[in-house]
């Protein structure tokens, strides 16, 4: 991602201010301009994440965002875990993490092996969507639902990939689909 700071405009700021409100630190309008109001959610953010509150959006700061960008979070089981009390600290459900965990046995977790926790929204809706954004729902979707398949039908007129996602194995086929352009 790029680093992005006061000034800045565009769908890495929309993304930015998004997170931020998903996390509960921004509650503007997601307008794509990084303004005073971004900037001190920015900096309450790296302050409680424990990074340096320069107000920079960098690699560090990103990489901090990054659950709440793609919808979910890795997390290492500790004693006296359950799914239910991972699924309520999460705020997400234990349907969702046996999902996101195919073979998991929630009656014998290990501790110290690690599980996906997805949360209740992947995508974000309340930005511009553009190809990186797509690119990034699907990166999720293959991790939360690890029985989707994801594929590539060609390449657009610009060079991109146009990707393919595959649920089910069952006889009959459902073509949907979508177009996107930046």
């Amino acid at each position: 991602m790029e680093t992005i700071k006061l000034g800045s405009i565009g769908p890495s700021v929309e993304l930015l201010q998004s997170s931020l409100k998903r996390v509960g630190f921004f509650n503007g309008s997601i307008d794509g301009i990084f303004g005073n109001l971004t900037l001190n959610a920015v900096k309450r953010f790296q302050k409680d994440f424990g990074l340096v509150q320069d107000g920079i959006v960098g690699t560090n700061t990103w990489n901090a965002l990054f659950p709440y960008m793609y919808g979910y979070t890795s997390y290492s089981i500790k004693a006296g875990d359950t799914l239910y009390g991972i699924a309520t600290k999460f705020s997400t459900s234990v349907p969702r993490i046996l999902a996101a965990n195919p073979g998991i046995n929630p009656n014998n977790l290990a501790i110290g092996s690690s599980i996906i926790v997805p949360f209740n929204n992947i995508v974000q809706t309340d930005l511009s969507y553009t190809y990186d954004i797509l690119k990034m729902n699907i990166s999720s979707f293959s991790v939360v639902f690890p029985f989707v398949q994801i594929g590539s039908i060609g390449t657009s007129v610009m060079g991109n990939d146009i990707p393919v996602l595959r649920i089910g194995t069952g006889k009959k086929e459902v073509f949907y689909s979508a177009s996107i352009h930046r």
